[in-house]
């Protein structure tokens, strides 16, 4: 690939971590006709896109070296002569599979029944993906070259250099290997595993084993590719025989003392080869999940599912942008759209058509250049990827009518590639991965939300659905919606939500004007003519005569220990009268995912100690004899979960709110039904065997003596704080009249930014009376 011409091959001036990398190579090795550089693994599980991170810097890292005109050879290597150890979680066949445990994986049978083998169907896996990503290694397959005894002299220098090699591990080693130890593993000619023991060394080319099964010869290494180095050995084996001038290697390969350690010694003890230059590069995780992945856990994602959310080109700028030493996750959630946009930018950028910070500029260019598999000869057509998924939506995931739609913009082979790929991986995300606040569906009636919004709304949504017309672009939709809502006197931001909830049974969504333009000027009509056409639902209220009776029917009060014990402790209270608590609106959960996420970037990787409020809590349980790992307070349990990138699940409107709330500003809340209380309501020290029955059970789990408990005249409604709660007072669909507490216990906390929160979102979603205080 060719940097243009047209002023952008000054991009190459500015140097990127693989320029940087490149020169590094060059500095060391010197002027050579070839450079090799490599890669491998051994094809045990799935290639995951964590592997694909040393493949893609040993690919950029080549490109580095042709931009500065230098000839490279790509060489990667199947490692597929190594001992089958383990069977992935995640493959069938187990039975059979084990079976094969201890034989070279090039011998296993391959369990999905479509490939020669086990290993050739993890090594197609990967490279028919390859060619689109831009990266074209040549393969070698080291049970070919082993069994060929292609590295017949190299087995034969570390075999004399025994004692030398060994030294050299047990260096790094805590115990010593033992004196039996041997640079060789052999497989049985017999039951072809690696259980046996090398008895015997001419000094020559001739080795003398035993195997468990019992089977004993003498073979010629020379004619017969039984055996093979042990790893440690193999690798810097390999780099002289193949004369590799660059290879990379994961993070447990590059500590000190690591394989890449003593490789390093041994390429220069035994083989008089100096060891290729190397950069380390970290572990990349799926974001939600933390941790590396791994193929035996089946905890990961290949390079197919990766491009079936990701057009290749920004697959490869998701690893040109940070150096390899630095972790990323790899996103799947709303990020996504992020991501296409600042490629997109990026590729404006590039080509001139958006602007950039001077000294901005070089860099983005030269970052394009990595990223791009294949640079287009002009500033190509570029669907934004939220408009692709806004389209797809409104024509039911059709792909082909959202290619009709794009298509007139579309004016090169490259555009209509790039439609086609981009309308595929917008699909599948919508699919599999999309937040709940980017999924819709055009409404095929009118919703029971959209026919209770104000009169004065569906007047003014009938009246602009009767000034549209068939062709009107989107200025002209806009200006017919102002007319609309000024005429009626309506804020424009609150008939926008109107018009969603009409339209899409929710208060946001993609682009308003860019979804009428789209299903036409009939539809949003015969929307409108309906909503006018039906009354609301009457919904029976259970009225106590007001706020100021339900604060009174509750009287809620903290006793004078707890005061004395916990000084900081304040206890803010929403007191909600006539909710709506019936439905669960997706906005709502979208709230959740948000709140998820944002807690997860604030605190991933962190002990949940280490977080000031949950080590509060801990601490406010344990003085009353509670273990903190056995009761969590809600929002330890709560913040574990989103850790752990699990999702806080759908209750009912109520319980979501307030478990956002509870996310987001890190602290416990809990509520109860007002109308299944028993009496006035306090926050008291047990006396010891207050009945009590968690939620979904019926037996009873008295409080503890001395414990925190919320209680009415019948017993306890929630025990420690808020751990956990009663089923008899829970807040369900029904629940109409609830109190909600959340506690606090140091006045630097947020609480009344919460209880503020807290009490908007329940008028917004549960339509009631709502009113606060801090106890």
């Amino acid at each position: 690939m060719q940097a243009k011409n047209t002023g952008q091959a000054e991009s190459a001036q500015k140097e990127q971590w693989p320029d940087r990398a490149a020169k590094k190579v060059i500095e060391e090795k010197g002027n050579l006709l070839e450079y090799t550089v490599a890669a491998g693994i051994t094809p045990s599980g799935v290639v995951h896109i964590g592997n694909f991170r040393e493949i893609i810097t040993v690919d950029l890292v080549a490109r580095a070296l042709r931009r500065l005109g230098k000839k490279v050879r790509f060489i990667y290597s199947w490692d597929d002569y190594d001992v089958f150890r383990k069977i992935p979680a995640n493959f069938p066949g187990k039975e059979m599979l084990e079976k094969y445990l201890r034989q070279p994986i090039v011998d296993v049978p391959d369990p999905f029944g479509c490939h020669k083998s086990y290993a050739e169907h993890n090594e197609k896996a990967l490279e028919e993906e390859l060619p689109s990503m831009g990266v074209s290694p040549v393969f070698l397959h080291q049970a070919k070259k082993y069994r060929a005894c292609e590295y017949a002299e190299g087995m034969r220098k570390a075999l004399l250099a025994k004692d030398k090699i060994k030294a050299i591990l047990d260096k790094w080693r805590a115990e010593g290997l033992e004196g039996n130890w041997n640079p060789v593993r052999v497989f049985c000619s017999k039951c072809n595993t690696d259980r046996t023991d090398v008895t015997g060394y001419d000094g020559a080319y001739s080795l003398t084993y035993s195997c468990e099964c019992g089977f004993a010869e003498t073979f010629d290494f020379r004619k017969k590719g039984i055996a093979k180095l042990q790893w440690r050995v193999d690798w810097p084996m390999r780099w002289a025989h193949e004369k590799v001038m660059f290879e990379p290697s994961g993070k447990e390969h590059s500590s000190e003392g690591g394989s890449n350690t003593t490789a390093n010694e041994i390429a220069r003890t035994v083989y008089g080869f100096e060891p290729p230059y190397h950069v380390m590069y970290e572990f990349i995780a799926i974001k939600g999940t933390g941790g590396k992945m791994s193929s035996s856990k089946g905890n990961t994602v290949d390079l197919k599912e990766m491009k079936s959310v990701y057009e290749p080109s920004i697959i490869r700028y998701l690893f040109v942008r940070p150096i390899p030493s630095k972790a990323f996750e790899v996103s799947f959630d709303g990020d996504v759209i992020t991501i296409y946009e600042a490629f997109d930018r990026l590729e404006r950028v590039y080509f001139g058509s958006e602007q950039a910070k001077p000294e901005e500029l070089e860099q983005l260019r030269s970052i394009y250049e990595y990223s791009a598999v294949e640079i287009p000869e002009s500033m190509p057509f570029q669907p934004s990827f939220r408009h692709v998924t806004t389209v797809l939506q409104l024509n039911l995931m059709d792909e082909a009518k959202a290619h009709a739609y794009f298509t007139a913009m579309a004016k090169t082979a490259f555009d209509h590639a790039r439609l086609r790929t981009r309308i595929s991986c917008a699909k599948h995300w919508l699919e599999n991965y999309a937040p709940p606040q980017f999924v819709f569906r055009v409404q095929d009636s009118a919703s029971e939300a959209a026919v209770s919004m104000p009169r004065l709304h569906k007047d003014a949504l009938l009246g602009f659905s009767v000034s549209l017309r068939a062709g009107m672009d989107e200025d002209s939709i806009s200006a017919a919606f102002k007319k609309a809502a000024e005429s009626h006197s309506i804020k424009v931001a609150d008939l926008f939500r109107s018009a969603y909830l009409m339209l899409l049974d929710r208060e946001r969504g993609p682009r308003l004007f860019q979804v009428i333009e789209n299903i036409g000027p009939e539809k949003v009509m015969a929307l409108a003519q309906e909503l006018n056409s039906k009354m609301p639902a009457q919904r029976k209220v259970h009225s106590i005569a007001g706020i100021g009776a339900l604060r009174k029917l509750l009287d809620f009060g903290v006793s004078g220990d707890i005061r004395s014990k916990f000084p900081g402790l304040r206890i803010g209270v929403v007191l909600v009268e006539g909710a709506d608590n019936s439905s669960k609106n997706p906005e709502i959960a979208g709230l959740l995912r948000v709140g998820e996420a944002r807690f997860r970037e604030l605190h991933f990787g962190r002990d949940l100690a280490s977080i000031k409020t949950i080590k509060s809590w801990r601490e406010a349980y344990s003085s009353f004899g509670a273990k903190p790992k056995e009761s969590r307070s809600s929002i330890e349990a709560i913040a574990k979960r989103v850790l752990k990138g699990d999702q806080l699940p759908s209750i009912n409107a109520l319980v979501d709110i307030y478990n956002y709330i509870s996310i987001k500003y890190v602290l416990p809340v809990g509520g109860e039904d007002v109308s299944r209380l028993k009496g006035p309501l306090r926050l008291r020290y047990a006396d010891g065997g207050e009945p009590f029955s968690r939620i979904g059970s019926s037996d009873n789990e008295p409080a503890e003596k001395g414990e925190v408990i919320y209680a009415d005249d019948e017993g306890a409604v929630c025990r420690r704080f808020n751990w956990r709660e009663a089923d008899r007072t829970k807040l369900v669909e029904g629940t109409q009249n609830a109190v909600i507490f959340v506690e606090s216990l140091s006045a630097d906390e947020p609480l009344e930014e919460a209880l503020e929160e807290l009490a908007l979102l329940i008028k917004r979603f549960c339509p009631c009376k709502v009113s606060t205080f801090i106890a």
